[in-house]
């Protein structure tokens, strides 16, 4: 992860191929009861113009199958059955954050 900014967006980078690529999450408040949630993809490097297609295909299908998984979590967190997954890139986060605090 290389940008946290609670409720505004989050970033990450990795690598596909020959590509460096760029997730960017944007949250924007449309009411007290609705987010929109949208994906900036960038990515660079060698033949991005024909990588990047391949990519786009393979990501389109990934996120075709996360969306309504987050969408049952962001459901459950409302009904209080939610608790998030305690991974490596969450305690980063964690930990950049609280060093960032003192």
């Amino acid at each position: 992860m290389t940008e946290y900014n609670p409720g505004h967006n989050w970033k990450w980078v990795g690598p596909f191929l020959w590509l460096t690529v760029e997730y960017d999450h944007h949250f924007e408040s449309l009411n007290s009861d609705q987010t929109m949630l949208s994906f900036v993809v960038d990515a660079q490097g060698f033949a991005v113009g024909v990588f990047g297609r391949l990519f786009a295909k393979l990501y389109r299908r990934n996120l075709e199958k996360a969306i309504p998984r987050l969408v049952s979590e962001v459901e459950a967190s409302e009904s209080g059955q939610f608790a998030p997954r305690n991974t490596p890139a969450l305690q980063s986060v964690l930990q950049r954050r609280e060093d960032n605090n003192r």
